[in-house]
């Protein structure tokens, strides 16, 4: 059994290997400007969430990276991941060659692979000169778990970010440079955005504790300058070179380059006390360093004011390079070693020379790489590539590959060369100037082998060092000198080669390198990313064609030969895979079974429904009240719990209550709609009994019969996340609900006999907060009280009827967190539009002055403007509030903006602990496209609201329990609208049912050809609101779809005139109304049914009929149908097919494994439970030789011969060939094992289809035939 255990887990990391994504790290920037004084100077940065250096990014090898960038700046902004390889998407690489812009006051969402890579790094933003602003921060990939590291844990690991600094800011300095003039030198040299003055008042930046071991990364993300780096008393062990391990040698100082990186170790053996970290330039005719302090735990003595010395000369950095090796016997990001990769033997098929050069022209400083002065054209080069417009933007290899020893002119242009893709690459950068330079080539490492003085000639290669040169990504050039890498050329795509010199970089010493997969496979490139910007002459051009669906499966690592061998392991592999599925099959069989045991936790209401009478303009009305309240009490529950409701009807009418956002997992039964139940007549009672499954966030309920939501009968339910899953905010001092809608002072039955007649129901009466309105006159009592400097939550929903609503408060900016489920991009907002259905939930700070503050809820869209207000004060304070109400924003445009605005929080977990951004909405292929038009008529004189042509009308029978009972032809047609609507003008009135098929992805278009706004809600779901906007909408639009980050969401609105769009997967049966949330409009007809069946019939997708549903209509006499899901089925989506294939149901009551014994049961011995014959198998293997029958022997017992077929596992895999009927190997399994099991006396039975069979029951009567309908 243990080597069946074992399998088995081999088997599920196989899959995971196989199946499953890497795991993906999230992060939110907002860049803005700040003012810091790194030097003494006030100047402007770019800030990175108010930061400098920036966040660090931490993450693992193969992580997935996702940045979701906020530009908040007054001019374009990209971010380069200087050093990450970015395999087959340099679309991610945030240079001008490859990307278009982040434009001010919009978003983008980076997203790449760190793949196969680990070591330190860093990002910064590429355009302009950004780099001299700031916005610099590290990046640092650790190794996973089960590669080791060539040295030991160290006690903790500090980034020292080295550069030089100009206090001018970068506009004053780009102006200099555009006007062909040089920026001269630098201000000073900061470590960590800082430098010390060493005048004693400073605190180390880092402490050590006496005899520990720590990790430094060091990285120069200057603009300019080599810089030495070192530390007072303190030598460094060199252990990693920008993503490779070295020879581990040991330096009392070391020049990093600008771009360079370097990881060493530091041990803090000196005497405790405070220790001098010094940058300082190299090379150079002025002399900058930079200071910083590290000192010893406990110690407060300061440090030594004599700073050790630079090195002097660039032939003592030319040696110390010479030193660095790569560590061949250690594995870096991969299991293999680093050495196993033998460079040095691979054939060079091609040498390129570049030679760097600085002119005039036409009187202005220009840079450029073997002649040619690079300048980014409006579209990026990649882009213009990919849409196949490249010979209008830019040429090909206007350089060569061999330039003159002396070049005497410049070409201002697009500077791109092409390489052949596998190519492998000999490089040689020529530096004739007096001034070291830099270079960094995006998207790959390379071999740098050779660096010597003078010029270089082919018998410079006997110098290379062919053995272990460090695999790096940016090079130096020393003065005069020349720099040699070698490359193989594998990673399609636009690279950008980039001086690091800010100044050279700006004015054209960079270019690109273009390196195309000739076969266009997936394998080497990705596809143009669904949410990639789009500018310059391609942006209002078609979207080229992606790769092949077919081409997209081939994922081979290496070119394609193939041989016998290979053949023949493909094909076990495939065998191989086939029984992981069935593994894997199991496995989540086993842990549906446990989550079906285990049953969440109960929340218990009673609410008893009565009339009332309440005046919350003033004016007494009857409304409907629970328990007395209005609004009716809250809801509270966590997420997965059950909410049972035991509802008592005191009102002389029918009454349901919805659950509004609340999803119903397999549960429309409990929806509360008029096509799901039937109503709970007056004078007697149902009890609800639904699970928030899965839920977090603000909701609401509110009767559904006729206009009662007008009347009251509405209040909040909120979910709160499971203790073990964190918000990410810091729990707030107190909550609050803000209940905001529009209200009539008319009663609903009278409102809803202007409806009948067909009149409309007119302009409401005013706007109420929870349940009331203040006087604003020194009156009124606040609504609520808060401590000053405190956080608090508030949950706004707007109930009403009719009207969108504009929230807001004085003096108080709110922060979004959370929207009807989904956690949000924290946001702040001064008002929150907030339309008829939808809720928020956000932070306010009690960060005024001691006083009170008016709450507003107006009206918009609008003739009238009608005004809700409240009061919230401070504790202790009785200073009434100012009169000055804040003003409403004006026109939907500002609110179609401010929904632009509205952004998923990709890194925050919900009501899962997986982050939400884990779920990929926008890589899911679309299978049905439907669009739903609103509009509006008169049937015989009387006013109604249709969708797609039809006006809605509830039947005496629900839809849902009709088509339980199979009556419903007899109640409705499916289908009586189609997809893509023509015409609307003329409006049938019938009960409107759509059918979905279940689990397909769907897009939703709402077309609003009216001139009020819409508000529609879908019951059981919750989707993803892609895109709104004006106009008709055509699939052209698709392009401006948001596919990332777009909220998850119950309820959307439609601008007038205008279109939303909704991407949602129908995967929760039942039957689910769609509703306007108007209520004029839903009453007279604009909502709909979605039937969605699961074809499965399975318990794990729908519920059946509950024992206490209410039956109504001619099926109130009808007998209950049988159950139509049933535990016993097995839906083809949990085992496939081909596993299912010719099998039963087996089973056992016997324990596979208990705490003491292990049951002999191998692999070879559990075809039955996968779908395959069972047989006796070929070969037996007696684990009992290797542990006994008990497992109380050594527990250092050695497995590797029991286990070692593993590694000849392909001989082993299962095959579905003819073998003896089970009784045969059941006889010998009772033969072998049947001591164990206590098996033996049994008396063995087997029907046809291999199972005991059961008692013979007494045969149940017939079902009494349908009665036909009356």
């Amino acid at each position: 059994m243990a080597r069946a255990v074992i399998l088995v887990a081999m088997f599920c990391l196989y899959a995971a290997t196989v199946i499953a994504e890497d795991p993906y790290v999230y992060y939110t920037w907002n860049v803005s400007y700040g003012t810091i004084s790194p030097l003494g100077t006030p100047q402007q940065a770019i800030l990175i969430n108010n930061l400098f250096p920036g966040p660090e990014i931490n993450c693992s090898s193969n992580n997935n990276i996702v940045v979701n960038v906020f530009n908040n700046l007054d001019e374009p902004l990209l971010f380069t991941w200087h050093g990450i390889q970015l395999r087959k998407n340099s679309w991610q690489d945030g240079t001008p060659g490859t990307m278009c812009p982040i434009q001010p006051g919009t978003n983008y969402t980076y997203k790449f692979q760190v793949k196969d890579q680990i070591g330190s790094y860093f990002y910064f933003p590429s355009l302009g000169l950004h780099r001299m602003a700031g916005g610099v921060g590290g990046l640092r990939i650790f190794s996973r778990l089960l590669i080791p590291v060539p040295y030991p844990d160290p006690e903790d690991e500090y980034w020292f970010l080295i550069g030089d600094w100009y206090t001018k800011g970068h506009k004053a300095l780009k102006q200099i440079l555009d006007r062909g003039e040089s920026i001269g030198m630098p201000d000073g040299v900061l470590i960590n955005g800082q430098t010390a003055k060493l005048d004693g008042k400073e605190k180390p930046l880092y402490t050590m504790k006496a005899g520990k071991t720590y990790k430094l990364r060091i990285c120069n993300i200057g603009n300019k300058d080599s810089l030495n780096f070192r530390i007072q008393g303190h030598p460094m062990t060199l252990v990693e070179t920008e993503g490779s391990h070295t020879v581990q040698n040991t330096y009392e100082s070391l020049d990093v380059h600008v771009g360079q990186c370097f990881t060493v170790l530091v041990t803090a053996n000196q005497e405790p006390r405070d220790y001098v970290v010094v940058a300082s330039t190299r090379f150079t005719g002025y002399f900058l360093d930079g200071k910083a302090l590290i000192g010893y735990e406990g110690s407060d003595k300061a440090a030594s004011l004599f700073i050790p010395h630079a090195p002097i000369t660039w032939f003592w950095s030319l040696n110390q390079f010479k030193t660095f090796r790569w560590n061949l016997t250690a594995s870096a990001a991969r299991p293999n070693p680093q050495g196993s990769y033998h460079y040095g033997q691979i054939n060079i098929t091609r040498t390129i020379k570049f030679v760097n050069s600085v002119f005039r022209d036409r009187g202005k400083l220009r840079y450029a790489i073997n002649g040619v002065s690079h300048v980014d054209p409006e579209t990026p080069l990649k882009l213009a590539q990919y849409y196949g417009v490249d010979d209008k933007v830019f040429k090909y290899n206007i350089i060569s590959d061999n330039p003159h020893d002396f070049i005497s002119k410049i070409t201002v242009a697009p500077n791109v060369l092409t390489a052949t893709f596998r190519d492998f690459i000999e490089i040689i950068f020529e530096n004739p100037t007096i001034s070291v330079q830099s270079y960094n080539l995006g998207g790959y490492s390379f071999f740098l082998v050779g660096m010597e003085e003078g010029r270089w000639s082919p018998e410079r290669r006997e110098s290379y060092n062919l053995l272990d040169a460090v695999s790096r990504h940016t090079v130096q050039v020393f003065p005069n000198s020349w720099s040699a890498i070698l490359l193989t050329f594998d990673n399609a795509g636009m690279w950008n080669l980039r001086s690091e010199n800010a100044e050279n970089r700006y004015l054209g010493q960079q270019m690109y390198i273009s390196v195309l997969s000739p076969e266009k496979s997936l394998r080497d490139e990705y596809n143009l990313p669904l949410t990639q910007q789009i500018c310059g002459i391609v942006k209002d051009m078609p979207v080229p064609g992606p790769v092949e669906a077919e081409k997209r499966k081939v994922d081979f690592p290496c070119p394609l030969s193939f041989t016998k061998k290979d053949t023949e392991q493909s094909h076990q592999k495939t065998k191989l895979e086939t029984m992981t599925r069935t593994v894997v099959s199991v496995v989540m069989l086993c842990i549906l079974a446990a989550t079906v045991i285990a049953e969440d936790p109960y929340v218990y209401y009673t609410w008893n429904v009565s009339y009332g009478t309440i005046s919350p303009l003033g004016v007494p009305q009857q409304a409907i009240l629970i328990n007395n309240q209005f609004p009716g009490p809250e809801i509270n529950g966590s997420s997965n719990n059950n909410i049972v409701v035991n509802v008592f009807n005191n009102i002389d009418e029918p009454l349901l209550f919805t659950w509004h956002g609340i999803q119903l997992r397999k549960n429309s039964w409990q929806d509360g709609t008029p096509g799901t139940m039937c109503p709970i007549q007056p004078g007697t009672n149902f009890t609800y009994k639904f699970q928030v499954k899965d839920q977090i966030g603000s909701y609401f309920y509110f009767p559904t019969i006729g206009l009662q939501r007008v009347a009251g009968g509405v209040g909040g339910l909120r979910v709160f996340s499971r203790l073990l899953i964190p918000v990410p905010y810091p729990d707030p001092e107190d909550e609050y609900w803000f209940i905001i809608g529009d209200w009539y002072t008319k009663s609903h039955k009278t409102l809803q006999g202007f409806l009948d007649s067909g009149r409309s129901i007119g302009r409401p009466d005013g706007v109420v907060i929870n349940g009331q309105t203040a006087k604003g006159d020194g009156s009124d009592k606040p609504m609520y009280t808060m401590k000053a400097g405190k956080t608090y939550k508030l949950r706004i929903c707007n109930t009403g009827t009719k009207d969108s609503l504009n929230f807001r408060i004085q003096n108080h900016p709110m922060t979004l967190v959370e929207t009807e489920g989904s956690h949000t991009v924290q946001n702040v907002y001064d008002s929150l539009d907030v339309h008829v259905g939808q809720c928020f939930t956000t932070l306010i700070t009690a960060d005024q002055e001691p006083k009170d503050y008016i709450v507003v809820a107006s009206t918009r869209f609008t003739k009238y403007s009608l005004t809700g207000k409240a009061i919230i004060s401070y504790e202790g304070s009785s200073t009434p509030p100012s009169p000055d109400l804040p003003p409403a924003p004006v026109g939907w445009a500002w609110s179609l903006n401010q929904f632009r605005s509205f952004r998923w929080n990709l890194t925050a977990s919900a009501a899962r602990p997986n982050p939400q951004g884990s779920y990929h909405y926008g890589q899911i292929n679309i299978t049905r496209t439907i669009k739903i038009v609103n509009s509006v008529s008169r049937e015989g004189g009387k006013l109604r609201y249709a969708i797609n042509g039809v006006s809605h009308a509830d039947p005496d029978v629900p839809l849902k329990l009709a088509e339980y009972y199979g009556y419903a032809s007899k109640v409705f047609d499916y289908n009586l609208i189609s997809d893509n609507p023509t015409d609307v003008s003329k409006i049938t009135i019938a009960p409107n049912v759509l059918n979905a098929t279940f689990r397909d992805f769907i897009e939703i278009i709402f077309e609003n050809h009216e001139k009020s706004i819409q508000s529609y809600n879908l019951d059981g779901y919750s989707f993803f609101l892609v895109a709104m906007e004006p106009g008709r909408w055509d699939e052209s639009k698709r392009q401006n779809y948001n596919l990332l980050d777009a909220v998850s969401r119950h309820t959307v609105q439609v601008f007038p005139k205008s279109w939303s769009a909704i991407m949602l997967t129908f995967d929760n049966a039942g039957m689910w109304n769609m509703r306007s949330e108007n209520a004029e409009n839903r009453y007279l007809g604009q909502q709909m049914y979605f039937s969605v069946l699961s074809p499965g019939k399975s318990l794990r997708d729908e519920y059946n009929l509950p024992i206490t549903q209410q039956t109504c209509g001619f099926l109130k006499d009808l007998p209950v149908p049988a159950p139509a899901y049933g535990i016993g089925d097995i839906d083809p989506d949990v085992i496939p097919l081909d596993i299912r294939h010719n099998s039963v149901i087996w089973s056992a009551t016997v324990s596979l494994i208990s705490f003491e014994c292990i049951e002999w049961h191998a692999s070879d011995r559990v075809r039955r439970q996968f779908g395959l014959r069972q047989g006796v198998p070929n070969q037996e293997r007696d684990l009992g030789a290797s542990y006994g029958e008990v497992l109380t022997g050594p527990k250092n017992q050695d497995s590797a011969d029991t286990h070692s077929f593993w590694t000849n596992r392909y001989s082993h895999v299962l095959v579905d060939d003819l073998v003896p009927p089970l009784k045969i190997y059941m006889h010998w399994y009772r033969e072998a094992f049947g001591v164990h099991l206590q098996l033996l006396n049994l008396i063995f039975q087997e029907n046809s289809e291999g199972r005991p069979p059961p008692p013979e029951p007494a045969p149940p009567p017939a079902p009494p035939p349908a009665p036909p309908l009356p």
